[in-house]
């Protein structure tokens, strides 16, 4: 499986609500296969790691940075070169980490009292 699809999306648990226009996770698990000389399996695995984070982190108010770096990983030439695309779009990944890093926290803290 891409390891960048799949163990990013799963460590930043982005939630799949995108803006017009944008590629979804399942669209570029698709071009993954279509490009990268990966098995079905592979493929599977990596829309089944799209549908948990769907379901993980839906609403988390993050969609704009989601929206983001999938734009950006859906605009590097070669998407089976993990190197290029995380180099390619790591101020995107780093918008991303942020943004739930800030909501994990903030749900993390003990009512103040």
């Amino acid at each position: 499986m891409n390891r960048l699809i799949a163990s990013t999306a799963l460590s930043l648990l982005a939630a799949l609500s995108f803006a017009c226009g944008a590629p979804s996770m399942a669209d570029l698990c698709d071009r993954y296969g279509d490009e990268c000389n990966v098995s079905s399996a592979e493929v599977q695995e990596c829309q089944a790691a799209a549908a948990f984070v769907e379901a993980s982190v839906e609403g988390s108010g993050c969609e704009d940075e989601l929206d983001e770096w999938l734009s950006c990983i859906d605009g590097v030439e070669d998407v089976c070169n993990e190197d290029l695309v995380e180099a390619s779009c790591q101020a995107e990944s780093d918008a991303m980490g942020n943004c739930i890093s800030v909501d994990d926290v903030q749900d993390d803290d003990p009512p103040a009292g």
